[in-house]
């Protein structure tokens, strides 16, 4: 059989505290592959009848761009260059005034909120997570 060809990453980005729910598609994809994303192990790995597809959950990793590659149990693996993006994880965002908005987990990096009032929302990340936006 021909090596895995990853052909696109659904979600392509995602939160580097890990958990993003992944879908992967190509082909050549054998029951018992492997992913990895930037040379860390996904978890829940499920390869679709067809071998067309399959599914798995991101693991944590740092901010960044990074390569996908799915190996298959024969040693032959397929490489999507900068194929998954891991975006920072905001924790909180708070509204300027007590309104009421309280967001607890989103991954991205510029994130603004609105509320329907108009009033501005400000954005507070987690100690020691990085860069702010």
């Amino acid at each position: 059989m021909p090596a895995p060809s990853v052909a696109s990453i659904i979600p392509a980005i995602g939160s580097n505290a890990g958990g993003t729910p992944v879908a992967v598609l190509g082909q050549f994809f054998l029951p018992g592959a492997t992913v990895q994303f930037g040379g860390v192990n996904a978890t829940g790995v499920t390869v679709a009848g067809d071998g067309m597809s399959l599914v798995c959950t991101a693991p944590g990793h740092a901010e960044g761009v990074v390569d996908v590659k799915v190996q298959n149990p024969d040693g032959q693996s397929g490489i999507l260059a900068n194929g998954f993006f891991f975006a920072p994880t905001v924790y909180n965002v708070v509204p300027s005034t007590a309104h009421g908005v309280n967001v607890r987990r989103h991954a991205g990096c510029c994130l603004r909120a609105w509320l329907s009032s108009r009033r501005r929302c400000t954005l507070r990340r987690r100690a020691g997570s990085g860069r702010g936006c």
